[in-house]
């Protein structure tokens, strides 16, 4: 996986913040993927298993 801003020809994964802090809630591990995707504070194009490796990838 490669992580980076701009557009890519061909993304595995394209996460957007609709509301409040839900990177910084996945990154911190107070929430899952699953329940960011659930509670619509982000939209994911792509692989969905993808956001979980990007949330253990860049853990703080």
């Amino acid at each position: 996986m490669n992580v980076s801003f701009g557009a890519h020809p061909a993304p595995d994964l394209i996460v957007e913040r609709l509301s409040g802090r839900p990177i910084r809630e996945l990154m911190s591990g107070s929430k899952t993927p699953a329940e960011v995707l659930a509670d619509g504070s982000v939209h994911a194009e792509g692989d969905p298993a993808f956001l979980g490796r990007f949330a253990e990838m860049f853990r703080f």
